[in-house]
């Protein structure tokens, strides 16, 4: 339907007939705080969430453009290296599309990759966790 978040956004609210004063006024931002983070796409999955409630819409409609019961499609492009199948700015919004995984020497802590290959696992739905963990496990 449409390709970014910004778009999918505006899309409902505009089947609610809300402006974005109004819309903002709902989630308690100034109109051009939300008319800002509407325009550029720079939406935290927290904010997405809260703005799906507002709008009587599933979060994944906003996130990613899909219902819950449609499957992430998850294709191993080259060697390490993982892209979601979906473009979508929240992907995009962790700066890094792919997750390139480099050789690191492992210690008590975890390197920069391993933290942010956490980070994304724990944004993404408890469902969209399990289809990832199942198809990592595939590859072992």
């Amino acid at each position: 339907m449409y390709d970014s978040i910004n778009e999918r956004i505006k899309y409902y609210r505009n089947q609610k007939k809300l402006s974005q004063t109004e819309l903002g006024a709902k989630l308690g931002l100034k109109c051009s705080t939300y008319s800002q983070m509407e325009r550029q796409g720079n939406i935290t999955v927290d904010m997405a969430i809260e703005i799906a409630k507002v709008l009587g819409v599933d979060p994944d409609l906003i996130i990613y453009g899909y219902e819950k019961s449609q499957p992430i499609e998850i294709t191993v492009t080259k060697p390490q290296t993982i892209i979601a199948g979906e473009k979508t700015p929240f992907i995009e919004n962790y700066g890094k599309p792919a997750v390139e995984i480099k050789e690191e020497k492992v210690g008590d802590t975890l390197s920069a990759t391993e933290e942010g290959i956490i980070e994304i696992y724990r944004s993404l739905p408890k469902d969209k966790q399990k289809e990832l963990f199942n198809f990592i496990n595939s590859m072992l």
